[in-house]
């Protein structure tokens, strides 16, 4: 949410936003409706709880990040924007959107799968191949 406020009585207004950027503001807006139908499909879009949790909470992306699909809040109500539920879907997938090149996204390993793999190719290396 962002809010603006002031340090004292003749200081500058100062902008801190926790969930969102302003540059949604310049992005095509979207409300909790249509972001439903851009997470979901026109026949069956996602419940608006379900981007609400994602507004505030996130998913956990390959890398291990939590991302937050960005939002503020104008009056009562939340918006997004087309933009960000773009760079949402792509980092929870694992895709740069800043690259050069967007390749395929990478699965996540777990540690289990990590010390699994880490016992086979121990396993081929004692077996000599």
């Amino acid at each position: 949410m962002a809010t603006l406020g002031k340090r004292g009585a003749d200081a500058a207004p100062v902008l801190s936003s926790c969930r969102g950027s302003l540059r949604i503001l310049s992005e095509t807006r979207v409300d909790v409706e249509q972001a439903q139908r851009l997470l979901g499909t026109d026949d069956r879009p996602i419940h608006f709880t379900t981007v609400y949790r994602l507004m505030r909470c996130g998913l956990q992306a390959p890398n291990g990040k939590r991302n937050i699909l960005e939002s503020v809040r104008v009056g009562l109500r939340r918006i997004t924007s087309v933009e960000a539920v773009e760079r949402f879907v792509a980092a929870i997938n694992g895709i740069d959107l800043d690259g050069s090149e967007v390749g395929a996204a990478s699965p996540a390993r777990t540690k289990r799968r990590e010390r699994e793999l880490a016992r086979v190719d121990a396993a081929l290396a004692a077996a000599g191949i």
